[in-house]
């Protein structure tokens, strides 16, 4: 499954406040002490199956509809690893939704019409910028797409709702767990991780020396890592679960793509499992998110727990 970039949504609580009232005229009076109105994966599920792109064919000859299906036919063999890279992408995103409604995540309507109106403006934008002021979006949306700008909207609040319920999902299922909070330092040279392993056992900060050195993104922060869980099969952090907060890894190499690179590993602190509801721990979980975005290190461990818990059976070789 591919990884996922970090992603932060900032919703403006005034513009928040005024969707949500918005959404309670529009469906009716609600009581006052009402939640505001939430979706998941049912809904996910059910924008899927009616999105409109999906309901109409791509081209006709004679008045014969061409589908999805005979396109799909000719990409297999001029662009396999594209794809692969969207089968991928199909498949996570139906693990997902599977996932969600087990775990009650769902996702507040306000915030969600919210993200999708900065999406949007963030397209428009670059069109802007890169088509000309003059030119008029919702018209090359339509001559694009064939569809209108409401059916475009409704593709992009699909694609929102499913980034948004996955992020929750893999951050509330990490919690779930035992946790550990990691520096790492990624060198290319055995000689330099030695030298840099002697600073440590010396006083050094590891915090300093990841900055300094390391070749991992998380160099920028010190090395430090997001918290996952302790039984982590994640290659970067092979030894740590066995080592006590403020440890030290000793050098282990790591081996990508033929290409060896050597990693010290400090074990900041644990973190408990947090067994509680989603619904008692969104509060937590929203703030948290909004300080700290999922990482692709969390993403990969929830896919390799995916892997375990589901049949998944991928048909098409990986190019």
């Amino acid at each position: 499954m591919p990884a996922l970039q970090d992603a932060r949504v900032r919703p403006h609580r005034q513009v928040q406040v005024i969707v949500a009232l918005a959404l309670v005229l529009a469906t009716g009076a609600l009581a006052a002490t009402a939640d505001p109105p939430r979706v998941g994966a049912e809904q996910l599920r059910a924008w899927s199956e009616a999105d409109p792109v999906h309901q109409r064919g791509l081209a006709t000859v004679d008045g014969v509809e061409i589908g999805a299906d005979e396109v799909l036919a000719k990409l297999f063999s001029t662009h396999t690893e594209l794809v692969y890279a969207a089968l991928e992408s199909t498949v996570r995103a139906q693990v997902l939704q599977l996932e969600a409604e087990r775990l009650g995540v769902v996702v507040d309507v306000a915030s969600l019409e919210l993200e999708v109106g900065r999406v949007l403006k963030t397209q428009q934008d670059r069109f802007a910028f890169e088509a000309g002021p003059d030119q008029d979006f919702e018209r090359y949306v339509a001559n694009r797409y064939r569809i209108t700008p409401e059916a475009y909207r409704s593709v992009i609040r699909r694609e929102v709702l499913e980034q948004m319920l996955l992020v929750r999902t893999v951050r509330y299922a990490s919690r779930q767990n035992e946790r550990m909070v990691c520096r790492v330092i990624v060198v290319k040279e055995k000689e330099k991780a030695d030298e840099l392993a002697e600073k440590l056992a010396e006083g050094a900060n590891f915090a300093r020396l990841a900055e300094q050195n390391s070749i991992d993104r998380s160099a920028v922060r010190g090395g430090l890592l997001a918290p996952v869980a302790r039984s982590s099969g994640e290659p970067l952090l092979v030894g740590a679960s066995a080592l006590e907060a403020g440890a030290h890894a000793p050098v282990e190499p790591l081996t990508n793509d033929g290409v060896t690179l050597f990693r010290l590993l400090k074990v900041e602190r644990h973190l408990p499992a947090d067994p509680r509801p989603y619904a008692e721990q969104r509060a937590e979980l929203e703030a948290e998110l909004e300080e700290r975005p999922v990482e692709a290190i969390e993403l990969a461990e929830w896919d390799r727990t995916m892997r375990g818990r589901h049949s998944i059976e991928v048909k098409l070789a990986k190019p």
